[in-house]
């Protein structure tokens, strides 16, 4: 096992590699089939066009996963990590025989992702991660819907996408749940060894799952892996007290001359009088309604119990319910989809209720999407939220939520009595958040802020150059020009554009011809030198472009 790091990051080289040995006993163990090669480098480059690759015993990363500690605390590649190494099993011991069959490959990796973070930090956390995933594939699939295994393309580049990978992922989560573990990782067990060393395509995965379970399951691999789309499900629950009867109508209301009528096996589960109990229904039908005994109104009617299913869901329920749902439903993605429902009646003091409690959850997923909602709530709550808020910023557990609290509180209050409490967070560990802090200390009082600002002007990190550089734009003087000239080669990769960005604003806030003439010659020496990095490219061409066009005042006087 080696790591390769650039020489900077030695100290952090097992910080940011360190679980690998971790992750190969457990895919190994789970599996059911060990490590295929007798060694694993992982070996990070400069300037990768493919993010990381999968190379037999060898993967590449680019050189965005080195970080330092504190970088560490803010974010972590180790979803990256365990992705390229799950390829070591499927797409390298055994490979797809196509580009079509990319999904092979690419699906998997992504589901391995889930798998390390199901093992390592927990169920809610695996769950955050695929709902993100999740996101990807359908927000995609707003212009873009094609099948998973698909034949025809223009070019090989188009099958690398938010199919072959988030939504590939998704469909199998959806098998796993469907014939269960068991069934689930003895199948993959059977199609490793059975294919080891040669290429596949997906009805060789489809023959290794029947084999093991028993059953034909050609209408899940023909509705999922063979046609386009997904269900978009209209889900209606409705109590009927006469014949102690609560009915789910559920109708499926896609495009069914592109999209199939999907199969669909889930589970409902019914709380009522204290007690849960699960149901499990297959969905067969456009329009179909199922049948449950319950003695009284549920307090609960949870379709899609297990939160597995890939769709779009309309689902009407009652505030009440939905509290219900955030407090006693189990899973990460019940609490989310709760919260999202009291959202649209912000105004209802149970919802406001639930909301505020939310800033507690146990997950910081949640803590995160309720503070970020708060907008919504109705006027009188806001020395509460401020409050909270303040709290977070300094105690909460994760860096990202303690910068969002940060962000929140600039964005929405300009009051100084919170100055404080933003010195405070300067000395934090976390990048994000003394980014974060210096811009809401700006915000506040623009003085102090450009003084403290100086202070960091020699960080190596993005974050905070950026942060200064935006503050420099709104505030600075042409002394700050000198900031920029010597950070710009500080900064790789996509916050480089940002960086640019905010460097193109601050030449036309100044607006002096000397500086003016500087800038353009620092970034045309960017377009000229970092071509590999386009997005910087991209930008400094436009900020030229720009700032060309639209000449310093004292020019235009001479001109005339």
């Amino acid at each position: 096992m080696n790591y390769y790091v650039e020489k900077e990051y030695e100290p952090y080289a097992k910080a940011i590699f360190g679980n690998t040995p971790e992750m190969m006993e457990f895919y190994s163990k789970k599996l059911g089939v060990e490590f295929p090669w007798n060694k694993y480098s992982q070996v990070v480059v400069r300037d990768y066009v493919s993010g990381a690759m999968e190379n037999t015993s060898a993967a590449l990363f680019g050189e965005f996963v080195q970080r330092n500690d504190r970088e560490l605390l803010d974010k972590n590649y180790e979803y990256v990590i365990a992705h390229e190494l799950f390829h070591e099993w499927f797409g390298d011991y055994v490979t797809c025989e196509s580009w079509s069959n990319i999904p092979l490959n690419e699906s998997f990796a992504t589901y391995g992702e889930y798998l390390w973070k199901e093992h390592k930090y927990g169920l809610e956390a695996a769950d955050h991660h695929s709902e993100r995933s999740r996101e990807g594939y359908l927000n995609e699939s707003m212009n873009k819907q094609v099948p998973l295994i698909r034949y025809y393309y223009d070019d090989r580049e188009d099958v690398f996408d938010a199919h072959s990978y988030n939504k590939g992922g998704q469909i199998l989560h959806m098998l796993r749940k469907y014939v269960g573990d068991d069934a689930f990782f003895a199948s993959l067990k059977l199609y490793l060894e059975s294919n080891k060393f040669s290429s596949v395509e997906v009805h060789n995965l489809r023959l290794a799952f029947e084999q093991v379970t028993g059953e034909d399951l050609n209408w899940f691999f023909n509705q999922w892996f063979l046609s386009s789309g997904h269900p978009n499900l209209v889900i209606n629950t409705t109590y009927d007290a006469v014949s102690k009867k609560e009915k789910v109508q559920v109708k499926q209301i896609q495009n069914l001359s592109k999209t199939p009528l999907y199969k669909i096996p889930m589970a409902v589960d019914i709380y009522a009088n204290g007690k849960k109990k699960r149901h499990k229904i297959t969905i067969n039908k456009e329009d179909e309604t199922f049948e449950f005994d319950a003695v009284s109104a549920p307090d609960l009617v949870n379709v899609d119990a297990e939160k597995m299913l890939l769709c779009t869901k309309a689902e009407q329920k009652s505030v009440r319910e939905w509290a219900f749902q955030y407090n006693n439903a189990p899973l990460y993605l019940d609490r989310k989809e709760a919260i999202t429902g009291l959202l649209k009646t912000p105004q209802d003091s149970l919802a406001a209720s639930v909301i505020f409690s939310a800033l507690t959850d146990k997950m910081w997923g949640i803590r995160s999407y309720a503070l970020g909602e708060l907008k919504k709530l109705p006027k009188g709550h806001e020395q509460e939220i401020k409050k909270w808020l303040s709290a977070m910023a300094t105690k909460d557990s994760i860096a990202s939520v303690r910068a969002a609290a940060i962000n929140y509180l600039s964005a929405n209050y300009t009051d100084k009595d919170l100055l404080p409490t933003y010195t405070a967070a300067l000395k934090d560990r976390s990048y994000t958040v003394l980014s974060s802090a210096l811009a809401a200390i700006t915000n506040t009082d623009s003085t102090q802020g450009l003084l403290i600002a100086k202070q960091y002007e020699s960080e190596n990190n993005k974050d905070v150059l950026n942060s200064i550089a935006e503050i420099y734009a709104q505030y600075g003087t042409i002394q700050n020009n000198e900031f920029y000239a010597n950070s710009m080669d500080k900064m790789r990769g996509y916050p480089k554009s940002s960086f640019i960005r905010y460097y193109g604003m601050y030449l036309k806030k100044i607006n002096n011809e000397q500086t003016t003439g500087k800038g353009v010659e620092i970034l045309k020496n960017v377009i000229e030198k970092d071509s590999s990095n386009k997005w910087a490219v991209s930008s400094a061409k436009k900020v030229v472009q720009e700032l060309e066009v639209k000449a310093p005042a004292s020019k235009k006087e001479e001109q005339k």
